[in-house]
């Protein structure tokens, strides 16, 4: 799993940051992982903060293991950006748990 925040100041840098974040993602994750499918955004609210969130999934290049992508886009009070990526090995139940609770931290302040 990993984090990282970007300042946005409008709703258009806000798209544009999400689809480059999703280009460059694809792009790494195509390194370990293939074939990678990633499913269509889905757009909702977080405790009054804009989320976008990406599912898919992948098949491990080094030892053939399945494993789902999860990934969550909030749009922070502060103007920042947080994207949160995560590599959910599809054999291990409580991953998928751990992620959403690592999103259900995050609260507007």
């Amino acid at each position: 799993m990993w984090f990282r925040a970007k300042p946005i100041s409008s709703e258009g840098q806000l798209e544009g940051a999400i689809e480059a974040a999703k280009k460059s993602g694809r792009e790494w994750l195509a390194q370990s992982y293939s074939p990678i499918v990633l499913e269509e955004a889905v757009m909702g609210d977080r405790d009054g903060m804009a989320y976008v969130s990406v599912n898919g999934n992948g098949t491990s290049r080094a030892d053939g293991s399945k494993v789902k992508f999860a990934v969550a886009f909030v749009a922070m009070p502060n103007g920042a950006l947080a994207q949160i990526w995560a590599i959910l090995p599809l054999k291990d139940p409580a991953a998928e748990r751990y992620f959403k609770k690592v999103i259900e931290s995050f609260q507007a302040r």
